[in-house]
């Protein structure tokens, strides 16, 4: 079964129409709550790096850490392979995010590869990182790869 990615705000909305056709009853959330946003994400390792970060934190501290690594220039594989543990640390790691960012460096994922894998490849692929769990895999495979969910995350919802 082929899956259709919907791209913007015009394709979204017709899709939205159609679901209305089908079952009038989503008609009043659509009118109460309008369009949503597509919520997509850039693909790649620095998209990851940010889940890692963002983990178990509000999102102002996520926000804050996240920008401190920006302006630190340690979003790639190779400034983090470079830096050392401190310099991390002083941009608001802890020692457990350090190690999982680091195990994120030394699988050296091709991730112009994921783009055609399976899902469930996928999957299998980004949990094999220390601290990338299934959710994170999926919410990558749904907001970086547009993909669609798995029945798992849908029960978890």
């Amino acid at each position: 079964m082929s899956m259709q990615i919907i791209e913007n705000s015009d394709q979204l909305e017709k899709h939205i129409t159609a679901l209305i056709a089908i079952e009038p009853k989503f008609a009043a959330v659509y009118k109460q709550v309008g369009l949503p946003s597509l919520r997509h994400k850039e693909a790649g390792f620095e998209q990851l790096v940010r889940a890692m970060v963002g983990q178990q934190l509000s999102v102002a501290a996520a926000a804050s850490i996240w920008q401190r690594l920006l302006d630190a220039g340690l979003v790639t594989p190779q400034s983090i392979m470079n830096a050392n543990d401190d310099e991390l640390r002083a941009q608001g790691l802890s020692k457990q995010k350090i190690r999982y960012i680091k195990s994120l460096v030394d699988h050296d994922i091709d991730f112009a590869a994921l783009e055609t894998m399976e899902n469930e490849q996928v999957v299998k692929t980004l949990t094999a990182v220390t601290g990338i769990g299934r959710w994170t895999a999926e919410m990558y495979l749904l907001f970086s790869l547009k993909r669609g969910v798995s029945q798992t995350l849908c029960n978890c919802l």
